[in-house]
């Protein structure tokens, strides 16, 4: 459990320093990061100790779940060798049966060091990497869940070395997608309307406690499940496996490049060509990754009831490289932010909707139409949608404040996302009324909203 929020942002902000080696030397990096290792558990309940100087010196030294760790930590340019990692076995059979071993490489390994460990009589020394550091630093996948994944791996199979793509790697099949209503249900969504609005149920039946989605080009839809992101394509009818990561929340980001960025815990994951990277971390709250009108990516954090206040981060290229601000809102209370402009985010929840001015931290609050707003998308020019209670979606001027009600849907309004296509098109992800076990969400799409910028919405049909 995460005990000091504050002492870890500045973990993940000094990492960045290291990396640059910013006052520092590579002696005095190398240093200082057995140190960051040490507090980083710390924050997140591991009692630990650096440098113990006894029976062959080791790094770090902690127990977790019941096994007693020694850590070997490597911050250098070559890679490490047979020679490196035998000299941590040796501390490790100076020690209780039971102890493991873990060395921390960040330049990773050489193919013959990974080829002898696999190979000994006895695995005794689990290998980590950049990437898990980076992912446990993070909070992507935090330190106590990081060490079962790779001690199991170990235990079960015999690898003292797993990728993190692998570790993390979909275990189970993704729930299934029903294309349009489920066989002999016939329901109208829409309830009411503007002039000239639609709605289709375009996906239903999706059995997950997540819920996510994002627009990916003209047909394709990305859903995020609880066991993985899916591809969906709404033409052709079929379903892949866009990113096999589980326990992802909210709208994925697809980029140019054929990469998604996806929150996951307190932490920010890209997954490109099987590959998964970490991007940026630091959130407590429910969080959600955007975009900001210059392509930037940034992470909304809603802080927590304990006093975080919520917070904006952009994110770099990776984990360290983190710019944070506060946002002006009652923490744990708002849901979703948008960019309205290069400096203006808006912040919307309950009650109210904000503007935040970034950085200078001022704010402009103004009544919200609808209560609950939670999926929010910016249609340009100051113009945003709203998705909440009723399910109800609502047009709202930020340069007025003047707001219409679009439509009204037979959904469940607990929990909304919004997602705008690359033509006219609206997309909603809503649970639907459900008499069995289990949450099913579904994804709703709208039409003939009046998309254009200051365009007359009409009236109710």
């Amino acid at each position: 459990m995460l005990r000091d929020v504050a002492k870890w942002r500045e973990l993940i902000s000094e990492y960045g320093r290291l990396r640059s080696l910013t006052g520092h030397t590579p002696q005095s990096r190398g240093q200082r990061f057995n140190e960051l290792i040490v507090e980083l558990l710390r924050c997140w309940g591991i009692e630990s100790t650096a440098s113990v100087r006894t029976t062959g010196e080791v790094d770090v030294v902690f127990a977790h779940s019941g096994v007693r760790f020694v850590l070997e930590a490597k911050w250098q340019k070559a890679k490490a060798d047979t020679g490196n990692i035998a000299k941590l076995q040796k501390r490790v059979r100076q020690r209780i049966a039971g102890t493991c071993g873990i060395f921390l490489s960040m330049s990773g390994y050489s193919a013959e060091a990974l080829a002898d460990i696999a190979d000994g009589e006895r695995l005794e020394v689990l290998l980590l990497d950049v990437s898990h550091w980076e992912a446990m630093l993070a909070g992507l996948v935090p330190p106590e869940e990081l060490l079962r994944l790779v001690h199991d791996r170990a235990a079960f199979f015999g690898q003292p070395y797993t990728a993190l793509a692998d570790l993390l790697a979909l275990k189970t099949d993704p729930p299934s997608v029903a294309f349009g209503l489920p066989d002999g249900v016939q329901e109208d969504v829409l309830r009411t309307g503007v002039d000239g609005a639609a709605a289709e149920v375009v996906l239903s039946g999706i059995d997950s406690n997540q819920l996510g989605i994002a627009c990916r080009g003209d047909s394709h839809l990305l859903v995020t499940t609880a066991q993985a992101i899916l591809d969906v394509d709404l033409k052709r009818r079929s379903v892949t496996v866009a990113v096999p990561v589980p326990d992802c929340h909210r709208n994925p980001v697809p980029l140019d490049d054929g990469s998604v960025l996806y929150a996951r815990r307190h932490g920010v994951g890209r997954f490109a060509k099987g590959e998964v990277s970490v991007v940026g971390g630091g959130s407590v709250g429910n969080s959600s990754v955007l975009v900001h009108p210059d392509g930037g990516a940034w992470l909304f954090d809603n802080g927590s009831i304990g006093g975080i206040s919520p917070s904006i981060a952009r994110l770099g290229d990776r984990v360290g490289d983190e710019t944070r601000y506060d946002v002006g809102y009652q923490p744990a209370s708002a849901f979703s932010s948008v960019w309205i402009s290069d400096d203006s985010l808006l912040t919307v929840g309950n009650p109210n909707l904000v503007v935040t001015s970034i950085p200078s931290g001022n704010t402009s609050s103004h009544a919200a139409s609808q209560s609950n707003p939670m999926g929010i998308v910016h249609l340009g020019d100051g113009v945003v949608l709203t998705a909440g209670d009723g399910t109800s979606v609502h047009r709202t001027d930020t340069n007025t404040w003047s707001t219409d009600q679009l439509v009204d849907l037979g959904l469940n309004s607990s929990v909304n996302e919004l997602a705008l296509g690359d033509n006219d098109d609206v997309y909603i992800a809503a649970y639907q009324p459900w008499a069995g076990s289990g949450m099913r969400f579904a994804v709703v799409r709208l039409s003939g909203l009046g998309r254009a910028r200051g365009a007359d919405s009409g009236e109710p049909a």
